[in-house]
C-alpha cells in the first residue's frame, strides 16, 4: 500500500508503508506548514517497505509549505541541497 497522510485541527497521521505514525501539524502562514516530531508504531517489514517508509517519513520532517494544483495537495520539502514535492489525491 502506498504512504497516506490525514490532517485534522493540527494533527497529522496515516500509513507510512509499513507502520502508522501521528505528529502535530502546523501552518504558520499562507502557504507554510511544518511537521512536529512524528511517532510511528514499530512493525518490521520487508527491507523495501521498510525503506519506501523512512524516506516519506523523512520528507514530511522536511516539509515547508503546501500548494494544491488541480485539487491535489502538493507538499514541498527540502533536505540540505535536495529538495522535491509529495504529492497527494484524495
Amino acid at each position: 500500500k502506498a504512504p497516506t497522510l490525514e490532517l485534522t485541527d493540527g494533527k497529522a497521521g496515516g500509513f507510512g508503508g509499513c507502520n502508522r505514525y501521528a505528529g502535530s501539524v502546523t501552518e504558520s502562514g499562507p502557504g507554510k506548514l511544518t511537521f512536529g516530531e512524528l511517532a510511528s508504531t514499530r512493525m518490521a517489514c520487508p527491507d523495501a517497505q521498510m525503506s519506501l517508509e523512512n524516506g516519506f517519513l523523512n520528507k514530511l520532517r522536511h516539509v515547508a509549505a503546501y500548494t494544491f494544483l488541480e485539487g491535489r495537495l502538493v507538499l514541498s520539502w527540502q533536505d540540505g541541497s535536495r529538495s522535491g514535492v509529495l504529492l497527494f489525491r484524495r
